[in-house]
């Protein structure tokens, strides 16, 4: 039997789904689970192969496994946006889109489908979609403003003390702005 890396072995499911290879990438993420059951990365990709075969709930559990471990992680909010709005959860497919768009808010498809779902079920036509707290944290961040970044994440945090992406990217923030002086 021939041996691969763990990273290897990822890397080929990567590309067998972007071959719509789902159903294989489902039974090797199975078999990658069944010897590392925290592996984060097949959880992701066994979450994107569910959502390309339209088993919403099979994929939503897998998705939700990955935001407990990595809050902001774009791909399994963007996964869980499709399976939300199939299965007739339109709010919540709104609000993890809006989580997508925090993270990458010059993506065009990401905005396209925002505000589609806005049309849909808000009943706003081409809505002009604000820059979140994060969005505005995260282009602050980029730019080396640190006080700028946690002064905007603090004040989501007084409004949203929940959510753990918020808390999460203000320590990031804390741990560069402790660095860079």
């Amino acid at each position: 039997m021939s041996e691969i890396s763990l990273r290897d072995y990822l890397a080929k499911l990567d590309n067998l789904l972007n071959a719509n290879s789902a159903d294989e990438v489902i039974q090797h993420c199975r078999h990658i689970l069944q010897y590392f059951p925290k592996n984060v990365s097949a959880y992701r990709y066994l979450g994107r192969a569910l959502v390309e075969n339209g088993r919403w709930e099979e994929a939503t559990s897998a998705l939700q496994r990955v935001l407990s471990v990595v809050p902001d992680d774009f791909v399994a909010h963007v996964g869980l946006s499709e399976a939300m709005e199939r299965t007739n959860h339109p709010e919540d497919a709104i609000w993890h889109l809006e989580r997508a768009f925090e993270q990458h808010p010059a993506d065009k498809n990401i905005l396209e489908q925002l505000r589609l779902l806005y049309s849909q079920h808000h009943g706003v036509e081409n809505a002009k979609i604000p820059l979140t707290a994060v969005a505005v944290a995260r282009q602050a961040l980029k730019t080396q403003s640190y006080v700028q970044a946690a002064d905007t994440l603090r004040g989501a945090l007084l409004r949203s003390a929940q959510r753990v992406d918020l808390r999460l990217l203000l320590a990031e923030v804390l741990w560069e702005a402790e660095f860079s002086l």
